[in-house]
């Protein structure tokens, strides 16, 4: 009985559920019961909860189809979680201080595609797992015991990487507060924190070594504030890539049957912006022509999903050192389908970076449908000797084909070389040039120059050189027609 509303109930038993049933008494008698409510008494006093962030990602965009993580604390069921639609999405479960909490994922129909991250209420990451590596269906995955006071060991922030080399990176940041060790994890690019290689350190910066050049790293830091007192990890990795060393021994054989394309130190631009560039495509695989072993690199102008592209890709290989003026450049391209051989391809060289900016013209052309059988094209580097380069190879300058092939990029020294047995391919040097181009075929006919504007500004008659002493520094075209062949390049003038 109680005369007081409202009424508290003491004495109840966490996580159990109540049913209550009322009547009213008065003088003389009293109502009929009515009810039962029903409540369930909750793990702990709300006022003492705090919030942890679920952070889900999915890799295609169309939520997790089904998958979805349970959370339960000591023992009893907080809730089911998931993201039901998009490519992101955060949720805040309230969860009581000091209890056993465990994740259990469930399976759907696209487990690979979910991404996940447990923060804390003070965005310490406590567990995350990327598309690609969810955990096996209906296991628990991680288990942990919670705490809603805040750490008295701050992150480190700033976190940076200076000072590249091909085997080292040196890393610097801000401590958090007075302390003088930290915990650093590292891995490749994209690996799941917690799995990485774990160092403990004590002084700041901090120089990573036996590093592999070329390769993508990420990083996260811990403060060690002593006696067992450690900061959150930071929320977040740091990535840097390490530079290659140029390539000074030769011959250099690339035939794309490496399991990571592009290979270890090759750089591939999606210039245009389309989001098709360079693939590689496998002989088993809906017969895909192939010159070498079973693998060789694509580019597309046209694709079943997309329709009619206009590509313009850049697959560029490592730096090369070229000694001596007997280097060449040997490949083999095609047409996938001869029915629409029509790809447009060029061979491009630069002598500074590797952005598409820096690259200029050696060689193009355009694939026919005899070439299906792989046209082989050398071309000497002559022009390069004593320097270091990076060749691009292009697909540009065309639209609505199927795809073009590359494979077995080689650079060698040919110590036989004959210029003119050179596939018939035509080659223009130096370039840039300053007073004199050549051609490196003793069979060129005409040698015509054209400005960017289409007029003729220069002609030359049987010979394989051409005086531009009198050009204005500039681009220009050059059109070279041999006993079989006509070619055009593009050349920079430069005084």
């Amino acid at each position: 009985n109680t005369t007081t509303n409202p009424f508290l109930f003491n004495n109840l038993v966490a996580d159990s559920a109540y049913d209550v049933y009322m009547r009213a008494v008065y003088s003389g008698g009293s109502s009929v019961w009515v009810g039962p409510k029903t409540f369930t008494t909750d793990h702990c006093n709300p006022t003492n909860k705090c919030g942890f962030v679920l952070e889900f990602t999915d890799s295609y965009g169309d939520g997790w189809n089904g998958a979805s993580i349970t959370i339960n604390q000591d023992g009893i069921l907080v809730g089911n979680y998931t993201l039901a639609t998009g490519n992101s999405g955060n949720q805040t479960v309230m969860l009581c201080p000091n209890a056993n909490v465990t994740l259990v994922f469930n399976s759907g129909n696209y487990d690979d595609e979910c991404g996940f991250t447990l923060k804390d209420p003070f965005g310490g990451i406590l567990t995350t797992f990327a598309a690609g590596s969810a955990p096996t269906g209906g296991s628990t995955f991680f288990t942990f015991t919670s705490s809603c006071t805040p750490p008295s060991c701050l992150t480190p922030t700033n976190l940076s990487a200076t000072n590249l080399t091909p085997t080292s990176a040196q890393l610097i940041w801000t401590a958090g507060g007075s302390e003088t060790a930290w915990n650093i994890e590292y891995g490749l690019a994209g690996f799941t924190h917690g799995t990485g290689t774990v160092i403990n350190v004590t002084t700041n910066p901090y120089t990573l070594t036996g590093l592999t050049q070329g390769t993508s790293y990420d990083v996260y830091i811990q403060a060690d504030c002593g006696n067992g007192d450690l900061s959150y990890w930071t929320s977040q990795p740091i990535s840097f890539t390490l530079p290659c060393n140029a390539y000074n021994t030769f011959p250099f054989t690339e035939s794309f049957e490496g399991s990571v394309f592009p290979p270890q130190c090759w750089t591939n631009l999606d210039a245009d912006g389309d989001n098709n560039k360079w693939e590689t495509r496998n002989a088993s695989t809906n017969g895909w022509r192939i010159y070498d072993g079973d693998v060789a690199a694509v580019s597309a102008s046209w694709t079943s999903s997309a329709g009619a592209l206009t590509p313009n890709n850049y697959l560029i290989t490592p730096n090369f050192t070229i000694s001596n003026a007997n280097m060449v450049l040997k490949l083999h391209i095609a047409p996938q389908d001869p029915a629409y051989p029509s790809e447009f391809f060029g061979v491009e060289v630069s002598t500074t970076g590797n952005a598409p900016a820096n690259f200029t013209s050696i060689y193009t052309y355009t694939l026919t449908a005899a070439d299906t059988i792989y046209k082989e094209v050398i071309l000497p580097l002559a022009a390069y000797n004593g320097q270091n380069i990076y060749i691009a190879f292009r697909h540009y300058n065309c639209t609505d084909m199927f795809y073009m092939l590359l494979d077995k990029v080689e650079v060698y020294e040919n110590n036989e070389i004959d210029l003119n047995g050179i596939q018939s391919n035509v080659f223009v040097y130096p370039n840039p040039a300053t007073t004199t181009l050549k051609v490196a075929n003793e069979n060129a006919k005409t040698i015509e120059i054209f400005n960017l504007n289409g007029q003729k500004v220069a002609e030359f008659n049987n010979t394989n050189t051409a005086n531009v002493a009198n050009l204005a520094q500039g681009m220009y075209m050059v059109k070279v027609v041999t006993n079989n062949q006509v070619i055009t390049q593009k050349i920079n003038i430069v005084r």
